[in-house]
């Protein structure tokens, strides 16, 4: 029953009797399962602190729980912004046949690795795992994971500069989600229209794309905590660039607030160089030496898309080192862009040289 409260994404419901059902069995494999399905929903809930104890205490149970746990909390890892361990984490859960726990372990395990590759800006890799969760979901007849891999394409597309397509596959996912009434591909794939509308200077279609992206802050959806943060992020860019320097502050301040309690390093480092933008346009005084502290992290935080975040920071305190850096970060993702290379050098030569002149 927990299970399926789980899928059906009563989750308060789905930790409650999962909860229970660890404390009442007697066989280490059930108690194992139990406690996993708690702690997942944790997560899901946004209670990362718990999740952790109960992946721990999963572990500990059965070897079927230390297993599969790979898993689970390999995908926590990468929501907190820290893919390198996630990876790691269900590359060895692959390895073990006790981590196929259920019908959708073999799609997780696809998934959670190609998120993790995704967020290292190891693209090519990651374009490989996704085409290898659709092959899995249709060999298992799985519906469920309907948009994903068309949410992730789009996202790498759309920051190696290819936005038609990215929105394609953007479009794509809303669909498929749509049609089966799956609100967490939905609700990212208008954040993911918003980010694009914002790159390409397109205020009017951001601000569209994130009210229609609102409502489903109301549903209850997993992750849905993530989907608020990213929100939050894409509101604050959107205020900056319309010149309401003061709005998107007071926004990212609150963000990187509950970006840090929650322990989740890509929003908290976003959040930190977005609010020093926005303070060094209200004519605030900003260390710039005080961010050096977040140029370490970016490879692996923001493998993906950390080269564009030095160049806003560059262009916004005419820094050099923060040039120099997304400089980096784009030699590195070109590396794994595969064939999209070319494209990709020429899409950021024209991006880091449209940010080489500082912001007053």
């Amino acid at each position: 029953m927990a299970g399926a409260r789980f899928h059906l994404r009563d989750l308060v419901e789905a930790l409650r009797l999962a909860t229970e059902a660890s404390s009442q069995a007697r066989d280490g494999r059930v108690r194992a399962g139990a406690l996993l399905l708690a702690a997942r929903s944790h997560h899901a809930l946004g209670d990362l602190v718990a999740a952790e104890a109960g992946f721990a205490a999963a572990a500990g149970a059965a070897e079927v729980g230390a297993a599969a746990r790979g898993l689970w909390l390999g995908f926590m890892r990468i929501h907190q912004g820290r893919p390198e361990e996630g990876l790691r984490l269900v590359d060895a859960a692959a390895a073990s046949p006790e981590a196929v726990i259920n019908l959708f372990a073999p799609a997780h395990l696809h998934f959670v690795a190609g998120y993790a590759l995704a967020s290292l800006g190891r693209v090519e890799e990651a374009m490989r795992r996704f085409d290898d969760l659709d092959s899995a979901c249709r060999q298992l007849g799985v519906i469920r994971f309907a948009g994903r891999s068309d949410n992730f394409r789009g996202w790498m597309l759309r920051t190696l500069g290819a936005h038609a397509a990215a929105d394609e596959y953007t479009r794509r996912a809303i669909e498929a989600a749509r049609r089966i009434d799956y609100p967490e591909a939905q609700a990212q794939g208008w954040l993911d229209l918003c980010d694009g509308a914002l790159q390409r200077g397109e205020l009017d279609a951001a601000a569209g794309h994130l009210a229609t992206a609102a409502p489903f802050g109301d549903v209850e959806h997993a992750y849905r905590w993530r989907h608020r943060l990213r929100r939050r992020l894409l509101e604050a860019h959107l205020h900056l660039l319309a010149g309401d320097a003061p709005a998107a502050a007071a926004t990212l301040e609150d963000l990187e607030s509950e970006s840090v309690e929650r322990g989740i390093r890509r929003y908290t480092l976003q959040a930190r160089l977005l609010l020093a933008r926005a303070r060094h346009v209200q004519g605030i005084v900003v260390d710039l030496g005080g961010l050096a502290s977040e140029l370490g992290p970016l490879p692996e935080v923001a493998g993906l898309d950390g080269w564009r975040l030095a160049a806003e920071v560059g262009r916004t305190f005419d820094s050099a080192a923060w040039r120099d850096a997304a400089r980096r970060l784009c030699a590195v993702l070109a590396v794994h862009a595969g064939e999209r290379r070319a494209a990709f050098e020429a899409h950021a030569s024209r991006v880091l040289e449209s940010t080489s002149t500082p912001v007053m």
